[in-house]
């Protein structure tokens, strides 16, 4: 039973690390892609979408926060362009709790199985955002007067300085928050396969002490099996001797009622003899 245990314990968390890599690795390609992108200036969009028959078509991954996992060839989500990486963030116009709430997976879990069909969920996309060129930026009136009157003059003239767009600063924190949750991600990963190993040397402990306990139960049938068979000589022997004493005591029987024909003839040759004397003396 303890190994049983020990067997089913290992593979839960077996199943724990599985899930942790697979998260490591979509932490690792969201930090990738808020790396690549965090020059670039992103956008959050938000669009509807309504499913009419049961099967989604897509895989949530409810760990990550809802998103978009894997869009299944052929299904009602690819039909309706849904794409890996998106967000579920409401049901039916109901937003979804958070992703800290601790009875998120659960809850989402439920309000996913009880959708009624149609249901019309609502996805958030990150897009790249029109890029805005310095010649673009909207420029004070003064700046303007001035470059007109020192156009002649247009090379001298220090170029002017555009402040960068908070739009790369929001990929870049949440870049910087993707690197914490993987490093987080990494050491759960190597506490749950410390965990691991170690139910698989209290598994192989058990086994050897299993394999022990039925050693000795094999030597103890072994010794049972020795027991009853000694058992079983006792027994013949017994029935032996009883026949022994048997037939004893009927050759005693025969040897008291020889001995008591003996005794009468005995008795009877006496008394013949008696007569013998008594009939002589007469005579």
């Amino acid at each position: 039973r303890i190994s049983g245990w020990l067997k089913s314990k290992a593979a839960t968390l077996e199943e724990h690390v599985k899930e942790m890599r697979e998260n490591t690795k979509l932490i690792a390609q969201d930090v990738a892609g808020g790396l690549k992108g965090a020059a670039k200036s992103q956008r959050q969009e938000q669009f509807d979408v309504t499913f009419v028959t049961k099967a989604l078509g897509l895989e949530l991954d409810l760990q990550a926060g809802a998103v978009v996992r894997v869009v299944k060839p052929g299904g009602q989500a690819e039909s309706l362009q849904v794409c890996a990486q998106d967000r579920l963030v409401a049901i039916a116009g109901e937003p979804l709790p958070t992703n800290d709430d601790p009875d998120f997976v659960d809850t989402m879990r439920r309000r996913m199985s009880s959708m009624p069909r149609p249901v019309t969920l609502t996805f958030a996309r990150l897009v790249e955002a029109p890029t805005v060129t310095p010649e673009q930026q909207p420029q004070p009136v003064e700046d303007v007067e001035n470059k007109a009157a020192a156009r002649p003059r247009m090379p001298k003239l220090a170029r002017p300085v555009f402040a960068r767009s908070d739009d790369t600063a929001a990929p870049a924190a949440e870049a910087g928050s993707a690197i914490a949750e993987l490093a987080a991600a990494r050491e759960q990963v190597q506490q749950l396969e410390a965990e691991v190993a170690q139910a698989k040397a209290d598994a192989i402990s058990a086994k050897r002490d299993a394999k022990n306990a039925s050693d000795d139960a094999v030597a103890a049938v072994e010794e049972a099996h020795a027991l009853r068979s000694d058992l079983a000589d006792l027994q013949l022997s017994k029935v032996w001797t009883a026949q022994e004493v048997s037939r004893c005591q009927a050759e005693s029987e025969a040897a008291e009622s020889q001995a008591v024909e003996a005794r009468t003839a005995l008795s009877r040759a006496q008394a013949d003899t008696e007569t013998a004397e008594q009939a002589r003396q007469v005579a």
